[in-house]
């Protein structure tokens, strides 16, 4: 089930992003940044996965997606997908963009199942490899 973030939840969110990103957040810096959308993925009232995105008016950025590696190949990531795209919609998005590992061979199908396409290389964005920019257009 995918809800956004709350107070209930805000704690087992945390937890995933410290070990993705190192770092936490509060319902303030979320409910503080009117572009930013945290949503997590539940699985018998635990935090398996997580979406965050930003809408800038028409344009969507996919600023992070994560799931506990022994929930993936689930279709979760399928579904935070959807959940985005349909939140593009609804906002009148022309376009989404997302930034991806060039060595993430699985993530990038999974893109490019859903109307990614890979537009532009950007060399040295993570500390070691790059990432590929790919955009969906509306």
């Amino acid at each position: 089930m995918i809800i956004p973030i709350n107070e209930e939840n805000l704690e087992s969110f945390n937890q995933l992003l410290f070990l993705f990103h190192k770092r936490k957040i509060t319902l303030e810096e979320i409910s503080n940044n009117r572009f930013s959308h945290y949503f997590v993925y539940m699985k018998e009232q635990t935090v398996v996965a997580y979406i965050q995105y930003s809408i800038y008016y028409e344009k969507a950025e996919l600023d992070d997606i994560f799931v506990l590696e022994e929930y993936r190949r689930m279709g979760i990531a399928k579904e935070l997908l959807n959940c985005f795209i349909n939140d593009c919609k609804l906002n009148q998005c022309e376009n989404m963009t997302l930034e991806v590992r060039e060595d993430n061979e699985e993530a990038i199908s999974l893109y490019q199942a859903y109307g990614f396409q890979g537009v532009a290389k950007r060399k040295n964005y993570y500390q070691d490899c790059d990432a590929i920019l790919m955009e969906r257009k509306l």
